[in-house]
């Protein structure tokens, strides 16, 4: 029981490093509006694809989204853990948190005019 409640915490701290990073977590931001594809992940926060493939990676690692393909494109889509799950509690305090902020607000609009079929050429 102890080792498991040890393996518990250290997932969990792991996770919250993982979404320390501001940019990860705007991901999951936006990723709660719709699934989105690394181009318009990229076109959204300004970043090099190779940078928003590399915090997709961890996100996905720790089971916080998940990826689709969907024709040609692959969509990230954030995960729907179990209720109670540390995933589920993580998503749920960070979207508590964030909600109405200024920065989500610019990335849903942004996100809006994101159009994959110009951007994913």
């Amino acid at each position: 029981m102890v080792v498991h409640m040890k393996d518990a915490a250290a997932k969990t701290a792991e996770m919250f490093k993982t979404i320390a990073e501001p940019n990860r977590l705007r991901i999951l931001m936006m990723l709660r509006m719709h699934p989105m594809c690394v181009c318009e992940i990229t076109f959204v926060l300004g970043l090099d694809q190779s940078t928003v493939s590399r915090h997709l990676a961890k996100l996905k690692a720790m089971g916080l989204v998940r990826d689709e393909r969907r024709g040609q494109w692959v969509d990230f889509i954030l995960t729907k853990p179990g209720r109670g799950s540390p995933e589920a509690k993580v998503l749920r305090l960070a979207a508590s948190l964030l909600d109405g902020s200024e920065i989500v607000r610019k990335d849903s609009g942004i996100a809006k005019s994101a159009d994959r079929t110009i951007l994913c050429r």
